[in-house]
């Protein structure tokens, strides 16, 4: 199985969803209050997960001369509690539990792949951020955030088309600066007014080395 950064980042989605219920991985905030996970007998407040752009990024060669990578990759979870709850209310020492579960789990039981070396969790100034929706609705959104950092073998280079260098028959090329120096010869004693071209020196600059 080939490895790099977006491998890993989706073996970090499966794992996590392994862990804790996400209903969705989305940059959206889930838009309604409960889960269809939900049962008779337990309403489960909807979420989605967000997987954010990997910080630190950092690459090295190992003494087998693979290319190995190490990066810290942001996660969060965010649900949805009903405006009428009052912040007290709300279970914040249960998500402060979650975040907990995450990076323990990920510490101690490590990740089971062939691509990841190590997995340790890093700090988070708010772990659990609480705010309103700031709509017509006006509902608590809760959000838990866990970093983790995590060395993953490289064995897959990928660039996508659109980023791909030009073609260099399709390059525009600057036009060429013709430069030419003229050596003139005089007879002894020097005549300037009977000097004749003895030596002429051409050079063309395609401005290669811009």
């Amino acid at each position: 199985m080939s490895s790099n950064i977006q491998s890993v980042k989706e073996l970090l989605k499966s794992w996590i969803q392994t862990k804790v219920r996400i209903d969705s991985f989305d940059l959206d905030v889930p838009e309604e209050l409960y889960s269809n996970a939900s049962t008779e007998n337990l309403s489960k407040p909807a979420n989605t997960g967000t997987v954010f752009p990997v910080e630190n990024l950092s690459y090295s060669r190992t003494q087998f001369n693979s290319l190995e990578g190490t990066g810290t990759f942001p996660f969060s979870i965010i649900f949805r509690y009903p405006r009428e709850f009052s912040y007290h209310q709300l279970p914040i020492s249960k998500l402060e539990s979650l975040v907990e579960y995450i990076q323990g789990s990920a510490l101690v039981e490590g990740i089971c792949s062939d691509s990841i070396s190590s997995v340790e969790p890093e700090s988070t100034k708010n772990s659990v951020g609480v705010k309103r929706d700031g709509t017509d609705q006006d509902d608590w959104l809760v959000n838990c955030t866990f970093l983790l950092t995590v060395q993953f073998k490289v064995t897959l280079l990928e660039l996508a088309p659109e980023y791909e260098p030009n073609d260099p028959d399709t390059t525009p090329v600057d036009s060429p600066i013709n430069l030419g120096i003229k050596v003139y010869k005089s007879p002894s004693p020097v005549d300037p007014s009977n000097s004749t071209l003895d030596t002429e020196l051409n050079f063309t600059n395609i401005n290669n080395y811009g």
